[in-house]
C-alpha cells in the first residue's frame, strides 16, 4: 500500500475522531495528516521515514497555533464577568428622581438616570424618596432598590 494512503487515512480517522472532541485539537492532527499525504501523492520518492519527519514537524506547529489559540479563548473567558461594573453600584444610596405609571421610577445613579425596580414589589415610591441600590436584576440589568 503507498504510504500517501495511510496519511490519507489517518487524516479521516483524526477528523471523524473530532467530532467527538470540543476543542479541535484531532482536527489540527489531522489537517497535518493530509497535508503529508498531498506531498506524498506530489513526491513519489519521499520515504515513509521523511513523510513521517514532515507530519511531526506539521503536528508541532499545527498544535502549537491550536495552543496559542485555546490558551487566548481561554483568557477572554477568564477575563469576561458580565455586569461587573454592576457590583460597584450595591449599597448606593440615591433619590427617585421620577415615578412612572407602570411602578418603574428612575433614580439618579453617578450623575446619570436610570430605571430602577422596586426590591419589593407592591412598594410605593415617590420623587425625593431616599432609596438603597440592593441587587441588579439579572434579566433587565436594571437595579432594584428598597427604601430607606
Amino acid at each position: 500500500m503507498d504510504p500517501a494512503y495511510i496519511w490519507l487515512i489517518l487524516g479521516f480517522g483524526l477528523m471523524v475522531a473530532e467530532v467527538v472532541g470540543t476543542d479541535f485539537f484531532l482536527l489540527f492532527l489531522g489537517i497535518a495528516a493530509m497535508v503529508t499525504a498531498a506531498v506524498a501523492f506530489c513526491s513519489d520518492s519521499m520515504s515513509f521515514s521523511s513523510q513521517c519527519i514532515l507530519y511531526g514537524v506539521l503536528s508541532l506547529i499545527l498544535v502549537a497555533v491550536w495552543l496559542f489559540r485555546h490558551m487566548k479563548k481561554k483568557e477572554d473567558k477568564d477575563s469576561y464577568q458580565p455586569n461587573s461594573g454592576f457590583d460597584s453600584l450595591k449599597g448606593l444610596v440615591t433619590e427617585v428622581s421620577e415615578v412612572n405609571t407602570d411602578g418603574t421610577f428612575k433614580i439618579i445613579v453617578k450623575d446619570s438616570v436610570c430605571l430602577a425596580l422596586a426590591a419589593v414589589r407592591g412598594t410605593e415610591f415617590s420623587v425625593g424618596d431616599r432609596v438603597r441600590i440592593v441587587d441588579i436584576d439579572a434579566g433587565t440589568s436594571r437595579p432594584m432598590v428598597e427604601k430607606i
